[in-house]
Order: structure tokens, then sequence, then C-alpha cells
């Protein structure tokens, strides 16, 4: 264990509570149990354990027969509240929808997770065609690769793209791009067309168009994303597809401005 790495966010219970809800929330449907949850999060399985049973005392959690810990119904009843608010992902919804139907291919919501300088799929919408790409929504994937994340890190500070390369560029596919230098260079050009587009970066045999989202304070909330088999796709059909890409995430971004919403 490491718990001494970080004495400040040890001593801080609320600190620890938040990295205990957001590893609940990578498993969820999951049975889990203390050691397991300590070993992810380097802490001291005590810990752990005093979080686990303030939870359980207020509902967020239960016990299930082999004495391992599942998400309440009080957790779920929070959650639901909160996403039947404000939800960037309802307010997407109605232009994801229309775009997948301007274009009719699958259709992808990103967001991004500043905490850990990853992003997630938050919804999506499938393309009518047997032949498509299915992703798995809310699984924590790395910013640096594909269009889906280039057109988030193409417009995250300078600080937040140098912690990114300090964490590593690990290659999701042999197209992969590895070198900060020359993703640097790519991330520049994403800038000046306003949109990304990527062939078999992080899916073999995908191609991506994304377009980034902004929030009510022009802060970097996610991007809208177009995805294609590749022998769907053909090159001249690029300028129809990032312009109705980007006026969709023109106008997704400009109801995130209106509802008042913040990413954080």
């Amino acid at each position: 264990m490491k718990e001494e790495q970080t004495p400040s966010k040890q001593r801080n219970p609320v600190a620890r509570a938040i990295d205990v809800l957001g590893w609940i929330a990578d498993h969820q449907g999951e049975s889990w149990g203390v050691r397991q949850m300590a070993r992810d999060l380097d802490v001291f399985p005590s810990t752990v354990h005093r979080i686990l049973q303030t939870f359980v005392s207020g509902g967020l959690l239960g016990r299930d027969d082999p004495g391992g810990y599942v998400v309440g119904a009080e957790l779920y009843r929070i959650c639901q509240l909160m996403v039947g608010g404000l939800s960037p992902i309802k307010i997407a919804r109605p232009y994801l929808e229309a775009l997948a139907r301007k274009v009719g291919e699958t259709i992808l919501l990103g967001m991004y997770l500043p905490k850990r300088h990853l992003m997630v799929y938050a919804d999506s919408v499938p393309a009518p065609h047997p032949l498509r790409y299915v992703v798995e929504l809310n699984l924590p994937r790395p910013v640096y690769a594909g269009a889906t994340g280039l057109a988030i890190f193409a417009f995250l500070s300078e600080k937040e793209r140098r912690a990114v390369y300090e964490q590593g560029l690990r290659p999701l596919t042999p197209s992969t791009i590895t070198e900060p230098e020359q993703l640097e260079l790519e991330l520049a050009s994403i800038r000046s067309k306003g949109y990304a587009r990527t062939k078999a970066q992080r899916t073999v045999g995908a191609v991506g168009l994304a377009a980034p989202l902004f929030d009510s304070v022009n802060r970097i909330f996610g991007d809208v994303c177009i995805t294609i088999p590749d022998q769907r796709y053909e090159d001249a059909n690029e300028k129809h597809l990032s312009d109705v890409l980007k006026e969709t995430a023109k106008e997704v971004s400009e109801e995130l401005k209106r509802s008042g919403y913040r990413s954080g």
C-alpha cells in the first residue's frame, strides 16, 4: 500500500469517499469486497471498510449473500433524479438523433473526465445498418487516440495535455499516434479545422469524425462523433459529414450554454 504518498488526501474522508464512488461506478453490476477495492485504490482496507459501512447505513450500498457489496436502491434513486434534471445527455439526445437521421451512421456523445484525464461514451444512437459499431457506454478510455478522444484532447489546456503525456501514450492500434510532438501537430490541425477525423486509431476498421462540445463557461465538455465502418466510408463525403457534424456540435454547445450547464 502507498497510503503515505498522499497524506492530505488520505486524511480527507470526503476525497476518499469520492474515489470509492468512482470505483463503484466503474464496476457497476458486479459484487465486490473490501480488499479488491482497497487494492485498486491503493489504500488501507480499514479505510475502505469505514466508507462502505457509512454508505450501507445510508442505503447507498447493500450486501449480497456471499458477503460482498452491491449498489443500493438509494444510490440508484439519486442518480436517476440527477439524470432527469440538468443532464447534458438529455440536452444532447435530440441533436444526436437528428444527426443520425441525416448521415445514416452511428452517432456517439463523448464526455471528458477531467479528474482522470480520460473520456467515456455517454450516449449513442445506432446506425440503421446491419454492419455497425456497437460501443460500451461509460467505460473510461484514453483521450489521445481516435476522433472522439482527439476532438477533446485538442481543446484541453497545455497543462492537462502534459498530464496525459506523463501518463504515457500506449498504442491502441497500429495507427495510434504515440509521439507527443507528432500528436501536437495533429491537435493543432484539429483546432484549425474544428473537428477530428481518424482511421483505425482506436478501433481497427473504423473511421471517426468528431467535433468538440463546450459548456456554459466555454470549457471543453466532450464531443459529438460520427463513426463509420471503413468499407462504407468515402473521402469525398468528408466535407458534407464534417459540416453537419460541426453544426450539430455548435447547436449542442449553445444548448449547454443556455441551460447554464457547467462540466466542472
